[in-house]
């Protein structure tokens, strides 16, 4: 007895001694996660405080270029927002990236914002959207077709089924742009996934794909209402047949916010799409050549950015686009203008929590926000909305 006796002792002592490591262990990495989340809210707090201050830093007034501080090339960035951001909040806790943001060719470039205003926006795609007067924007239809022209590669439209097919992938035309019928049709599938039964548009309305879809005729309910985000577009006919790769590919040079497109930090492809949609006859090249003179490249020297929205044409005729083109694509009207000003800013934040003996990760919270900066001559850095949050 007892022997029995301390048999069923030892059994229970050990039973409570693992479940009490067990709760030990689920209670310190509840609290990593804590610690993690709250780095990463941290360093949210503190970008959006850069942020918010750097027309201030940059002693810049009302415009933003690739010298503001939060654009990461810039030397303001270097020693300003990068030291905040990878200075250790307590023992065991840093603040780290969470993006990573393709750049040109097969690379990438790790960043911690993305300027939101280098983007063509599809928000303003359709004009006083569900009222009486709705009617598709036939510029901004024109800037999306046309970026969607030069960004895609035949490649692209490969469902992902059809990814390990050797023999299909092998065929070089596929590394050749889409074409403009089929550039134009992607850009009809958005119209008809935002807009309404309001939509007077004659030449710009057309209902493609209400029932089905014709590239995989398949059931298809379209929303009718604006997109929740740009990530939403993997679900519009047409892009739904597409690579999770692609539609990231696409996501970096597209928005779905109410903001007008900054001259100055656009990207190279939204480039080549004004230019091509304002009537030149060589896009590529005109945004190849302008680029440069608007985004400061590797080792390269400072720009001059345009710091007003009237300044615009003439800076683009000094800088050899054609009058007719330069004038087209600083015409002021109704939701199409080129602005100069950056105010909607992704971010995108790791809080990482650290064992300080053996250095291995115990615990990584993400956080991805869209903020909105609000600006006025008179009070700097006067605010800042949350737009768009998310945690992984």
């Amino acid at each position: 007895m007892v022997l029995v006796v301390i048999s069923i002792l030892t059994i229970m002592v050990v039973s409570f001694t693992d479940t009490t490591q067990k709760h030990l262990y689920v209670t310190q990495y509840y609290k990593d996660r804590l610690q993690a989340y709250q780095t990463a809210q941290s360093g949210l707090q503190a970008l959006t405080a850069v942020l918010r201050q750097s027309s201030l830093l940059a002693n810049m007034g009302n415009y933003d270029s690739a010298n503001s501080p939060w654009h990461f090339e810039s030397e303001a960035y270097q020693m300003v927002v990068l030291p905040l951001l990878v200075t250790p909040v307590c023992g065991s806790s840093l603040i780290e990236p969470a993006l990573q943001v393709p750049a040109m060719g097969t690379t990438s470039q790790r960043t911690y914002l993305i300027d939101e205003n280098s983007k063509l926006s599809l928000y303003h795609l359709i004009n006083n959207w569900g009222g009486s007067t709705e009617k598709t924007n036939e510029v901004t239809f024109f800037r999306v077709m046309a970026l969607l022209d030069h960004l895609l590669l035949t490649r692209d439209l490969i469902p992902p089924s059809m990814q390990n097919n050797t023999t299909t992938l092998s065929d070089p035309g596929l590394d050749m742009d889409i074409d403009t019928d089929t550039a134009e049709r992607l850009a009809y599938y958005l119209i008809d996934w935002i807009d309404t039964e309001n939509n007077k548009s004659v030449d710009y309305n057309k209902d493609i794909a209400e029932d089905h879809c014709p590239e995989d005729n398949l059931p298809y309910i379209t929303k009718n209402g604006r997109l929740d985000s740009i990530d939403e577009i993997g679900m519009v006919c047409g892009f739904r047949q597409m690579g999770r790769p692609v539609i990231e590919k696409i996501s970096r040079h597209l928005t779905d916010y109410n903001l007008v497109t900054n001259i100055n930090t656009v990207s190279r492809w939204v480039l080549t799409a004004l230019f091509d949609a304002a009537g030149s006859d060589d896009p590529e090249t005109n945004a190849e050549d302008i680029y440069p003179t608007l985004h400061r490249l590797a080792d390269g020297d400072p720009v001059e950015p345009i710091t007003e929205t009237n300044k615009i044409k003439q800076v683009l005729i000094d800088r050899g686009i054609e009058e007719d083109v330069a004038k087209e694509l600083a015409r002021k009207t109704s939701q199409t203008t080129i602005g100069v000003q950056s105010d909607h800013f992704q971010l995108g934040i790791s809080g990482a929590v650290y064992d300080t003996e053996s250095g291995t990760e115990q615990a990584r919270s993400q956080l991805h926000a869209v903020i909105k900066i609000n600006k006025s001559k008179t009070s700097l850095g006067s605010g800042a909305t949350l737009m768009y949050y998310r945690e992984d």
